[in-house]
């Protein structure tokens, strides 16, 4: 019997990218898969009505389920939705304009049942809106998956994006699902995850070393740059809460991640002083590793 896996895809403001993602979900090479598609327009009545259309096509298809938020509200609480809708044991996550690659479903659950554990994550690639290649997420820091090293690891490196997650469905209810946050719920549950794994050590992590999913970066006005950046810097003073015991090395390396991340926020927002300003931050922290990702 295979178990059943259902994927949660939220739509917002891109709704003629939701049928590539959707139709990408329907190729997996797993064969009892489920998409859960939820539109999260409710301040944009224009790209709702699109939605709509667009979900036409698959109505008579078993395989999808198609919800309206009926309020606007940010990822979380629309993934939450999703979830309390679905059928599946496992969930996995696609944003709307997103693909996996055929063989990701059937890959990562064989990976998580052969192992037996609760919450799995696997590398992933970037594209531009034209379709080129332009990065990597490979994760060669983890290097075994003890609840305590998986926590300091993405306190460092960040474990986000979601749709390199898949977790089982009660693990998800267990820690809450999604927190009710304008930006950074992927860094949080992650968060939240390792840290009721730490109470709780029958749960178990694993990463799969491997690329399924093209994630494709997308036009953004100035108010959803800024909120990232208030983002980026809400998510950097949780790392360094006193709660949790870093080394001076490790700080370093989350001061370093923090400029660079500014810096590329700022350039896209057109605001070179403060681009240059944190480039000068980062290349301070860690000289080495600034010159490194410069040749």
């Amino acid at each position: 019997m295979y178990p059943k896996v259902s994927v949660i895809t939220v739509t917002h403001k891109k709704a003629d990218l939701l049928s590539r993602t959707i139709d990408s979900v329907l190729r997996q090479t797993y064969p009892n898969i489920q998409v859960i598609a939820v539109d999260n327009n409710a301040a944009f009545p224009e790209q709702r009505l699109e939605t709509e259309k667009i979900m036409e096509k698959y109505k008579d298809d078993p395989r999808v389920r198609f919800i309206v938020s009926p309020n606007a509200s940010g990822s979380g609480p629309a993934r939450n939705a999703g979830a309390q809708n679905c059928d599946g044991e496992y969930i996995s996550f696609l944003d709307s304009g997103d693909e996996y690659l055929p063989a990701k479903t059937e890959s990562q659950l064989k990976f998580m049942m052969m192992h037996g554990l609760d919450f799995s994550l696997t590398d992933y690639e970037d594209y531009n809106s034209k379709g080129k290649l332009i990065g990597r997420g490979f994760r060669p820091y983890i290097t075994n998956w003890q609840t305590e090293n998986l926590l300091e690891n993405h306190l460092v490196f960040s474990f986000a994006p979601a749709p390199s997650f898949m977790i089982k469905r009660d693990f998800l209810f267990e820690i809450g699902g999604f927190r009710n946050v304008p930006s950074g719920e992927d860094f949080m549950l992650v968060l939240d995850a390792l840290e009721y794994a730490e109470l709780h050590t029958e749960k178990k992590f694993g990463y799969v070393p491997n690329s399924y999913l093209k994630l494709y970066a997308h036009d953004e006005d100035t108010s959803e740059i800024e909120e990232e950046i208030r983002c980026e810097n809400m998510l950097y003073k949780i790392k360094l809460s006193d709660k949790y015991p870093l080394s001076k090395n490790e700080i370093r390396r989350i001061d370093y991640n923090h400029y660079r991340r500014l810096a590329g926020l700022y350039s896209k927002n057109k605001n070179f002083a403060g681009c240059v300003s944190n480039k000068a931050k980062a290349f301070m922290t860690i000289p080495m590793l600034s010159i490194k990702e410069l040749i």
